[in-house]
């Protein structure tokens, strides 16, 4: 992507691909939000923030770094990893600052980044906790459906969008 993308019905948002000068941004982004990213089980406590920063930031075959801006402040990111055992999927993360959250800015630019993608990709996944029900939300707006429910063995539901 060579550009940046913006979202309709909100002039001051854009999107684009994140590299190593935005690891400062990043990781504030990150660190704002720990206590709820801990609370998920999404940190990884045994490996330093500013390492998991780092190591996000290095270009990967098949995977993308969105970020999500507002104005020049980075509020949000999505990450984009080709899923190498289905032809044409990829898995989706995502991370919207708390202050943004349930205003749809989220839903939207998923959307936006998945059209973005389209000719990459005819699936998409994502995993979230049945008790994230902010990040269900945003799934389902974005026109993602669970496929699965939570189990004794996993606390997760299985999202998927896909064109057949």
């Amino acid at each position: 992507m060579d550009r940046d993308l913006k979202l309709r019905q909100e002039p001051n948002f854009s999107i684009r691909l994140l590299g190593k000068e935005d690891g400062a941004q990043l990781l504030a982004l990150y660190t704002a939000n720990l206590s709820r990213l801990q609370e998920l089980g999404l940190h990884e406590a045994r490996i330093p923030v500013e390492e998991q920063i780092d190591d996000v930031l290095t270009p990967k075959e098949g995977s993308d770094l969105f970020g999500i801006f507002d104005q020049q402040e980075l509020i949000g990111a999505v990450y984009i990893t080709r899923d190498f055992s289905a032809p044409r999927s990829a898995q989706i993360g995502r991370l919207i600052d708390s202050h943004y959250q349930n205003k749809g800015i989220g839903g939207r630019a998923l959307t936006r980044i998945m059209n973005e993608l389209s000719n990459r990709y005819d699936r998409f996944w994502a995993m979230t906790r049945e008790d994230n029900v902010l990040a269900r939300k945003s799934l389902e707006r974005a026109g993602f459906a669970a496929m699965s429910e939570p189990s004794d063995d996993s606390p997760n539901v299985l999202y998927v969008w896909g064109r057949q």
